[in-house]
């Protein structure tokens, strides 16, 4: 292990303060050397000094990362050896009387250890020189290390970086012409003060990394790059004039009392694209930087995702997304805002954020009084967001009041959103205003088309008349406009002609839900089995899945048990390429237009190209009953999303490269992805059990024996449980609640049943499927996995190992339970449940915990009741 470059900046700067006290004590002598009068009083001071220099190679030699990095371990040992040559020379000039003879000679040895100050004068400008190399060395690699960290995030602010290089490089360049020159001694308490100055910017770099991590979330921009850009040249009737567009007026508009914007339109309509066209154009920047006039401008948005993970569709995700997009581009706000974890403590593990905080902290920056920053917030999709429609209105509300804050939201017309923004003049209807973009539409992708125009060469009022009539039964959908399109090309691609191509306009339904069934029920019967199986697979998983998932879902046809062969994924990454390429197509021609595919831009290569439904519509429509019913008969028999899910993860968990195969910034992203799918294995499995599978349990094994058997594996993709890292899948079980795993497991020989037992009394961790799967530790236990277990015969007093602990498993659970809980007493509790059980299967009934016996415990940690319970369980037998 080596040390980090900010704790060695933090050594170097202690070391520093060292030589700069070894300076002080030879300059002491000095005075003492040349002046007899007066020299008890400097040997006094001195004597001061010397303690204090000796207390600091103490508080030098107690830090523990001293020993991660030799060179300053080195440093320190020559600074000891000073420290102690000072201190000799020091006890030698002590005269032992207050006599005139005793000074006499007090002088003499001060006149004879005059060379050996110097030497030792020579050797702390030498450490000095060393340290002073040492720290631009640390500090260079501190600038590195930020530098690399600020780029990960996205959306991050050049300015941010620059300013924090900018103050890093001041440092370098005054550190570097001070060794280059050889500095005075005076110029100690300069570099003391660099040091300062170096840690503070460094440690609040630090602190406001870590708040904006603890903010961020991976699929933070998804929704937004998987919306469809524009068309060319559409839409721009939102931004033309300075007065003839209601949108150009709001967002010059300078009245305090300004309304939110609302862009309302049917389901269809483009009311996403339109708000990513508005959120990204340049015209927008231009008009908004008017109105911030002198403050900077910053411009957010969160599009809802109602198929998307929680934060996707959640006012949690509204406000960790806000916040992050806000504090990346201006960092400075978040000592103001943050006040309470803008501090120095708890920087790698913040704790998550509660959504009263978030919602706290968001009202604190809108109130927030001289406010550098004027800010306009994009919201997509208010319709997506699965809480109170109301809470949500009011919050926006509420941060449009005030006068730094603009917001443009976007929804259907439903009621709620209708009573709350339809009165002001700040709206449009998107349906209403596309007619327009949607000839333009027609014009480019079919009309252009050299087989359409040879059709118009020979009928133009024909070809007219089809081109017409298509914008007219649109009725301002755009989506439907482009599913048309889309079937109307394949039909000229099969040279069809223009009464083929009416007959093919006829057949389709005008309103998207009768349409999105006519297409499933177009899918051809070789495909219906396979694409009922991606369908149900997404609407389970609820976010969009990589493209290599479903070539392993595929393995299913041939080898139900594939992910647990030896390999799952063969060939080098080029083949690997090749089947995802290949398995873009199959999805495209097997799922029809009811399915779109993207690309994660950034992602590493297995995971980039995804898959997912191509409309918010198309996944209502899907799961209406009806339509469920008919996936249900496509399916194939006994199929379980859940089981498949938990197949292809593991595969692609064992298909996985080494990290060296990707590029140094993807490195993170590929642990991150590979820990999500060992989670999501469990997340599926547990799922699978509560439904009453077995089907997980070999899987589960096979997790086993891939990941936590495997410690290169593990230690490459470490699998994280809150603050902790676990080793072993059967202890991840006993608290995850895959009981049936652990039940099966627990007799196997070498299975230490006593710590199976031990990590059941533990906390549950729960696995929640957000922006990914995370795993937290709840306020609850498996009270039932407990009662299996002690039915089973494992016994409460079975002794731990290591035997030095000299506990039994029932001597250690009540010590934690006295320790953790004397603050408060608990009611019915999966604790009263496990000590009830535990009891009535034999637990030790004589063992006292800090002096006490069990029954005044029970009193001192649970309501009275429950105590009293407890004590009639210890009086039987």
């Amino acid at each position: 292990m080596m040390l980090d470059p900010l704790s060695g900046i933090g050594l170097a700067g202690n070391l520093i303060q060292f030589v700069d006290s070894g300076i002080k004590v030879v300059s002491a002598f000095r005075e003492i050397s040349a002046s007899a009068d007066g020299a008890l009083h400097e040997n006094k001071v001195s004597e001061a000094i010397i303690k204090d220099l000796q207390s600091q190679i103490q508080i030098l030699k107690d830090d523990d990362q001293l020993s991660l990095d030799w060179e300053t371990e080195a440093l320190l040992q020559d600074c000891e050896a000073v420290a102690k040559d000072l201190s000799r020379h020091f006890l030698a000039l002590q005269p032992k009387s207050k006599g005139i003879i005793d000074r006499i000679r007090a002088t003499g040895k001060s006149i004879q250890t005059r060379e050996k100050i110097l030497n030792a004068e020579t050797r702390l400008f030498k450490i000095r020189d060393q340290i002073t190399s040492r720290l631009v060395s640390h500090v260079f690699a501190q600038k590195q290390q930020l530098s690399a960290s600020i780029n990960s995030f996205i959306d991050n602010d050049d300015n941010w970086k620059r300013e924090m290089e900018t103050k890093l490089n001041k440092s370098l360049f005054v550190l570097e012409r001070l060794r280059r020159d050889n500095a005075a001694k005076e110029d100690l308490t300069r570099i003391t003060q660099i040091l300062k100055t170096t840690l503070i910017n460094i440690r609040n770099t630090h602190i406001t990394h870590a708040i904006l991590k603890s903010l961020y979330f991976h699929e933070i921009k998804q929704r937004e790059s998987e919306i469809l850009e524009a068309h060319r040249q559409t839409f721009t009737w939102a931004l033309q004039g300075d007065g003839d567009s209601c949108f150009i007026r709001w967002l010059a508009s300078v009245d305090p009392s300004v309304d939110v914007f609302w862009v309302s339109g049917k389901a269809g309509s483009g009311k996403s694209t339109l708000m990513k066209f508005l959120y990204r154009h340049p015209r927008t920047l231009e008009v908004l930087r008017l109105w911030a006039e002198s403050k900077q401008l910053i411009i957010a948005g969160h599009f809802f995702w109602s198929l998307g993970v929680p934060f996707q569709k959640t006012q949690e995700g509204l406000l960790r997304s806000l916040l992050y997009q806000v504090f990346i581009k201006c960092p400075d706000l978040i000592p103001k805002v943050c006040r309470n974890r803008y501090v120095e403590s708890g920087l790698e593990h913040l704790e998550p954020w509660s959504r009263n905080e978030l919602f706290d902290t968001l009202k604190t920056l809108s109130t927030l009084k001289g406010i550098p920053v004027k800010m306009c917030l994009f919201i997509d999709g208010l319709d997506e967001y699965t809480g109170d429609h109301i809470e949500l209105i009011n919050l926006l509300k509420t941060l449009n009041k005030s006068t730094d804050i603009k917001i443009c939201a976007a929804s259907r017309p439903w009621v709620d959103f209708l009573d709350a923004f339809n009165h002001s003049s700040w709206k449009l209807h998107v349906h209403n205003l596309t007619s327009n973009d949607i000839r333009l539409y027609i014009r480019d992708y079919l009309e252009n088309d050299p087989r359409f125009q040879d059709l118009k060469q020979d009928q133009p009022v024909e070809a007219n008349e089809l081109t017409s009539e298509i914008a007219t039964k649109a009725q301002g959908v755009f989506l439907w406009v482009y599913l048309v399109v889309r079937e109307l090309l394949r039909g000229l691609r099969n040279l069809d002609s223009i009464i083929d191509l009416h007959r093919r306009l006829l057949a389709i339904p005008p309103d998207l839900e009768p349409y999105f069934k006519m297409m499933l029920e177009s899918i051809d019967k070789v495909y219906r089995q396979r694409a009922a199986k991606v369908f149900r697979i997404l609407l389970h998983s609820q976010m969009t899945l990589p493209v290599l998932t479903f070539y392993f879902v595929d393995q299913e046809e041939t080898d139900p048990q594939y992910a647990l062969r030896p390999t799952t994924l063969l060939g080098n990454d080029s083949h690997i390429w090749n089947l995802i390429q290949r398995k873009k197509v199959q999805l495209i021609a097997q799922c029809k237009d009811i399915l779109h595919l993207s690309t994660a831009e950034g992602e590493p290569y297995m995971i980039k190209e995804r898959a997912g439904f191509l409309h918010r519509t198309v996944a209502d429509f899907l799961q209406s009953n009806g339509i469920n019913d008919l996936l249900d008969e496509m399916l194939p028999p006994n199929f379980d999303a859940r089981v498949s899910l938990c197949r292809a993860f593991l595969a692609e968990i064992k298909g996985q490269r080494p990290t060296t195969a990707y590029l140094p910034s993807q490195v993170t992203r590929v642990k991150d992805h590979v820990e999500n799918l060992v989670l999501g294995v469990v997340f599926y499995a547990y799922a699978s059990e509560v439904a009453g599978s077995r089907a997980h349990l070999a899987l589960l094994e096979e997790l086993e024996s891939v990941v936590f058997d495997d410690f290169v594996f593990l230690s490459t993709y470490p699998i994280k449980i809150g603050r902790e890292r676990t080793k072993s899948l059967l202890d991840l079980s006993s608290r995850c609640g895959l009981n049936r795993f652990v039940l099966n497991r627990v007799g196997d020989s070498g299975v230490n049943q006593a710590g199976v037992l031990r990590n059941a009394l533990e906390p549950r961790i729960m696995i929640t499927h957000n922006a990914s799967f995370e795993a937290t530790i709840a306020d609850e236990y498996n009270v039932s996995l407990v009662k299996d277990l002690l039915e089973l015969g494992i016994s409460p007093n079975m002794p731990l190992s290591p035997p030095e602990n000299m506990k039994t498993i029932w001597e250690e659970y009540i010590a934690k339970l006295v320790t953790s809980r004397s603050f408060r007493k608990l009611g019915d509790s999966g604790e009263y449940g496990i000590c009830s059980l535990m009891l009535s299967h034999g637990a030790d009934k004589t063992i006292k915990v800090g002096g006490n016996s069990l029954a005044i415990n029970f009193s001192s940690v649970f309501s009275g009741d429950l105590a009293v319970e407890l004590t009639i369980l210890l009086r039987r037998g």
